[in-house]
């Protein structure tokens, strides 16, 4: 490796990684694309998103273990991260929702950069689509895009009918909350069609297949740590950065780093989305609503996620954790505080979800008819966990959401854009050096950050090539 000869250097092979690797490459630049991890191509467990379960913790998956949480029972949380070509794209569920409009209109207000707010960022997302709705509008949607975007509606040609759809519909509006289909002008409010990026034949599309990497120099199993695009993710590219001798000055000097450049805010400012699980027993199993049951035989239903259970999920969070390092050694893992539910709107905006979310399957005349109550996870340490009802008290709520809710892989914004990066992706006080993942994404988006993230890359790699 000493004697290739590159234009860009991009550290990190997951999804940003990719597809800058490809769009840069496609310009007939030299590119080489470092990843630590395997290249997962051939693994059958990458295959659906249902396997993808077996991938959580296991040979693709970092699992970084958190520090001790205070404000969740003092646990710690492991914390997915792929660790392989693709990165979360090749363990993650598919979900692709992007946020609101407003979370990216006040990305570009913190950044003081435009091109991020949502007006800015919508050609990129057109550009990385191909929307399965040939009539959907075209200022919103894309049609030509490496990415196939289609609603689990019409996934696999329809047949993943599920038996509950206009049910649980019903009782959401019973409460108020309308449906919206077509999210008009970005505006997420409401109950939105859950949309999946799996091919046309209900299989994962990795960020390394969808954009090709045929022109590009690609060495796997390969760490290292301190190149000139870092797109390691929010767990490793502050970690490296620190590494390099940028970050806060009182990082380095305790770990003997020296200071390259003072930028107090790299490891800062780490959000996530937080949520709790809540699964639900059915008066009459042999009505056919559960996975497993005869209605559910269909193999397209393996090609996605069917139960009848609720992720409760704190989009919008005003908590915010730290990444850093535990010594100068690169091999160490970071050490990551995420400091979950330790403001009060966080708390409070929790608890008022999950009681609401309670209440849809137990208490709407739609609803309680076929669901006889909650059920509470069964697992050691968590004995005596008495059912949710809507009458729960908010503390015996907190509780239940202190000892049992996880983080869900959408992590960003330790390397926050107008902080850290400038609206380039221009490490701010270094020459030479970007960052280009979700630790550059300054405020939580309430969507799935991949939706987000390929058209953050796309961007980016346009950016990159304007400045050659």
């Amino acid at each position: 490796m000493a004697n290739l000869i590159a234009d860009y250097v991009v550290v990190g092979g997951g999804l940003a990684g990719c597809v800058i690797a490809s769009r840069l490459s496609q310009k007939d630049k030299d590119v080489i694309l470092l990843e630590a991890g395997p290249d997962p191509t051939g693994n059958p467990a990458t295959e659906f998103f249902l396997s993808g379960l077996s991938l959580q913790g296991g040979e693709l998956d970092y699992a970084y273990p958190s520090e001790p949480v205070a404000t969740t029972a003092n646990r710690v949380h492991y914390l997915s991260a792929g660790k392989g070509l693709g990165g979360e794209t090749v363990i993650n569920f598919g979900g692709w929702l992007r946020g609101d409009a407003a979370d990216y209109d006040e990305w570009a207000e913190v950044a003081g950069d435009k091109r991020w707010s949502y007006e800015g960022l919508k050609p990129w997302f057109v550009k990385s689509e191909t929307f399965y709705d040939s009539g959907a509008d075209p200022q919103e949607h894309g049609f030509e895009g490496p990415m196939y975007v289609i609603s689990i509606a019409a996934a696999e040609e329809g047949q993943r009918k599920y038996p509950l759809r206009e049910t649980v519909k019903n009782a959401w509006a019973k409460l108020g909350v309308p449906h919206n289909r077509d999210r008009k002008n970005g505006a997420s409010v409401g109950l939105n069609e859950m949309h999946e990026n799996c091919s046309k034949t209900g299989r994962r599309q990795p960020s390394y297949v969808a954009y090709p990497l045929d022109h590009v120099k690609v060495f796997t199993n390969t760490p290292v740590y301190r190149e000139v695009i870092v797109s390691a993710g929010a767990y490793q590219t502050p970690k490296i950065l620190i590494l390099s001798g940028i970050g806060p000055s009182a990082d380095l000097a305790e770990h003997g780093i020296p200071l390259v450049h003072e930028s107090s805010h790299v490891g800062q400012n780490l959000h996530d989305h937080y949520a709790i699980h809540l699964a639900f027993r059915l008066r009459d199993p042999s009505l056919g609503y559960a996975f497993g049951s005869a209605g559910f035989q269909n193999p397209a239903f393996m090609k996605g996620l069917s139960h009848i259970a609720t992720s409760t999920m704190l989009l919008l969070p005003t908590s915010r954790g730290t990444v850093t390092i535990r010594s100068s050694s690169p091999t160490d893992l970071p050490r990551v505080r995420p400091n979950y539910l330790s403001t009060q709107l966080d708390r409070d905006t929790l608890v008022h979800a999950a009681r609401t979310t309670v209440k849809v399957p137990t208490a709407t005349e739609n609803m309680k008819p076929i669901v006889e109550g909650e059920s509470p996870p069964i697992k050691e340490g968590l004995e005596g966990l008495t059912p949710l009802t809507v009458d729960t008290s908010g503390e015996v709520i907190l509780e239940r959401l202190q000892q049992t809710g996880e983080q869900h892989q959408h992590s960003g914004g330790t390397a926050a854009m107008g902080k850290v990066v400038d609206g380039e992706g221009k490490v701010l006080g270094v020459t030479g050096l970007r960052v280009a993942d979700a630790s550059i994404i300054p405020v939580p988006l309430g969507g799935h950050p991949q939706a987000s993230l390929y058209a953050m890359a796309e961007q980016l790699a346009s950016m990159i090539l304007a400045d050659s």
